[in-house]
């Protein structure tokens, strides 16, 4: 049996295509589609990572925003503060990336 090399390519064009129609059809209900990640640090491979995810988000039609803490280390409590502070309503999900530890 031959082997045959599979191309993502096409679903990924596909996922992108519905992922911009939902979009439009949010923006026409007053709804701003968005992504926000939160960063930990400054991980070079966390930052190409987001970056990656900002692009797709212009391709698609939603605003993207990164939350960025340094240093990677923090105390509890004040990840707890910051971490309640910004969960308000303008936000319906975030993406969190670090690789943390807390002291």
């Amino acid at each position: 049996m031959t082997a045959k090399i599979l191309s993502a390519q096409p679903l990924v064009e596909e996922i992108k295509k519905d992922l911009k129609h939902r979009c439009e059809s949010l923006k026409n209900r007053g709804i701003q589609p968005a992504m926000s990640v939160v960063l930990v640090g400054d991980n070079p491979a966390s930052l190409s990572y987001i970056r990656n995810k900002k692009k797709l988000c212009e391709e698609v039609g939603a605003s993207f925003q990164l939350l960025q803490l340094l240093p990677a280390f923090l105390n509890k409590i004040f990840w707890l503060t910051w971490i309640s502070s910004i969960m308000i309503p303008r936000y319906m999900g975030l993406l969190f990336n670090f690789q943390l530890v807390i002291i």
